[in-house]
This record gives structure tokens, sequence and C-alpha cells, in this order.
């Protein structure tokens, strides 16, 4: 998480947070979605319980996005300073996920053309994971680190796992692992909220 210095840059930390939960959110469920498919299950039971998670996670961000808006309308402009390091940290940011997408592809391409498509979970798992961690450092947030580590921790442990077993736990590990880290970053986000205002 970024340094606070105002009420400015808490409230963008708030808006941040809730983003993040957001893009993690269905991101999460896509993982999970991809686990049940590789299971060829259909259980309208499991697929109500995923539309779930959605409704109450992204409600949960959305309502924090909420709170950070409304702090930063009470609160004074940011400084130039504070503008220059909030744009260069949004550029970053499109660096990091631009890298990843492109990691993907390739990866994605390569293991098409080899024959090797049981293993493109655990390929696309390691590379989330890595992204994980330059975002540690650049928001100073370092619950990343530890989400990263557990995501290719779990891409590379399940190689000893034959196919399709293999997938199947990937994908749901990393569906579960990103919603857990959702809850995580909601909890910090609504106590700082919480902090905002007994200041």
């Amino acid at each position: 998480m970024t340094t606070i210095t105002s009420t400015g840059i808490a409230s963008r930390t708030m808006m941040g947070l809730a983003f993040g939960v957001s893009m993690m959110t269905l991101f999460g469920a896509a993982w999970l979605a991809w686990g049940f498919q590789t299971m060829s299950t259909d259980s309208l039971w499991l697929m109500a319980a995923i539309t779930l998670g959605i409704i109450a996670l992204l409600a949960a961000a959305f309502g924090l996005f909420r709170i950070g808006r409304r702090a930063g309308k009470r609160s004074a402009p940011l400084t130039s300073e504070e503008k220059r390091v909030q744009g260069k940290m949004a550029q970053m940011f499109g660096l990091i996920f631009g890298g990843e997408a492109l990691l993907i592809f390739l990866a994605v391409r390569a293991l098409n053309h080899f024959l090797l498509e049981t293993y493109i979970s655990t390929a696309v798992a390691v590379i989330v994971g890595l992204h994980f961690l330059p975002l540690a450092r650049l928001y100073r947030f370092p619950m990343y680190y530890v989400v990263g580590g557990v995501m290719i921790v779990e891409g590379l442990v399940f190689l000893a796992l034959p196919s399709p077993v293999r997938e199947i736990a990937i994908e749901l590990s990393m569906g579960t692992t990103l919603w857990l880290t959702c809850v995580l970053v909601l909890r910090k986000g609504f106590l700082l909220a919480g902090f905002r205002e007994q200041a």
C-alpha cells in the first residue's frame, strides 16, 4: 500500500483497493469456472455459489470505492508531487499488467504449439503469481508478496499431479486464493476508512 501522506492520498488508496478487489473478484470467478469446466460439471449449485460470491465481493468493493470517493471530495487537492507519484504508479501498473498479459499470451501459444495444453493452467498460475511481486513493491503492500508466492508454489507443486487432476487443483486453488485475497484487501480498506473517519 502506498504511504499515506494526506486524506487525498488515503481516498485514492481506498478507491485503488476497491478497483483491485473488483479485478481479482472477476479473475477469481474465471479461475473457479475454469476448474468446474475441467471437472465437466455444470452444477447449478456451484454456479449459484460463484454468482453469489461475485455479487458479495463486488458490492463490498463498490461500498469501499464510494467511501473513498466521499473522502476525496472532502480533502484538499493533491500536491504536484503527489500527482507526479500517482501518475508514475499508474504507468508502472500498466506496464506490469501489460507484461503479464504478454507472457500469458506467449506461454499459451508455445504450449499449444508443442501440444502441451494440459500445462497451460500451470504456466498462467505462475505468471499471475509473479506479477504480484512487483505490484507488492509498487504499492508497498507486503500481502501481495505472500499472495504471489502462494500462487507460484501452487503452480509448481501441483506439477506432481496427473492430468486432469493437476489442472483442476490449480484452477480451483487459484480462484480460491484470489477470493481470499479480496477479503483481506477489503478488510484493510475498511480499516483505513474507519481510521480516516476517526481522524
